[in-house]
């Protein structure tokens, strides 16, 4: 077992590090001299550390602002040195995704979104959130797993999102315990989107399309303003 997990971990760093060298090439189209100031909605300092060493071929500093709803850390900021003199500031601001006023063209440089919108809420909530971000005008970075790929990677059950309600909760009792109430709000805290719903929710990007084993893992849409 303890194999297995270090090959899933090094499996993950491995989508992290692909994942970063589309960041870095959409970096490279914003013009920007000197600091970037990146927007990241939903993230988390553990990410970008664990980027640290894919970032350091950028020439430009970041500035970048983690913006999460009861963040106990508003205010804080962590470096990251990247070599060279150069290094990521992070700062960390309690902030709600579906508020427009986050998203301040004046603010920030470049909106980034790991694995986040998934977890916003239902579709009605998700469409505010890529409003926000399309609206913004500003360039963008968002990926989200794929709803079809038959590994779920929250509840890392096999075909999960295909079963009825009722079975769902037993699963998720043997796995994580809890009462019933513990149980929906996880199962209401994940809203995975297929291809044709992340395309429509982010109409002016490219979207890319993340493979394992020829099958569809996940979609990033990049966008970068004109």
């Amino acid at each position: 077992m303890i194999r297995q997990n270090k090959y899933v971990k090094l499996f993950r760093q491995r989508l992290r590090n692909r994942r970063a060298e589309i960041f870095l090439k959409l970096l490279d189209q914003i013009d920007a001299s000197g600091t970037l100031r990146v927007l990241d909605v939903g993230g988390t300092i553990k990410y970008w550390k664990m980027l640290q060493a894919s970032l350091s071929d950028t020439e430009l500093n970041l500035d970048i602002t983690l913006a999460n709803i009861g963040s106990e850390k508003s205010g804080e900021i962590t470096k990251l040195a990247f070599g060279s003199g150069r290094a990521a500031h992070i700062k960390e601001i309690d902030a709600n995704a579906l508020d427009p006023n986050l998203y301040d063209s004046k603010k920030y440089d470049v909106i980034h979104s790991n694995s986040v919108i998934e977890h916003v809420g239902n579709w009605t909530q998700i469409k505010v959130f890529a409003d926000n971000i399309v609206q913004s005008g500003l360039p963008y970075f968002i990926q989200t797993p794929n709803f079809w790929f038959p590994f779920e990677p929250h509840f890392e059950l096999p075909f999960f999102m295909l079963l009825p309600l009722p079975l769902k909760q037993i699963l998720i009792k043997l796995k994580f315990g809890g009462d019933l109430d513990s149980i929906n709000k996880k199962l209401d805290g994940v809203r995975l989107l297929t291809s044709s719903e992340f395309e429509y929710l982010f109409c002016n990007a490219e979207i890319q399309r993340e493979k394992v084993l020829m099958i569809n893992k996940s979609f990033i849409a990049t966008f970068v303003s004109s």
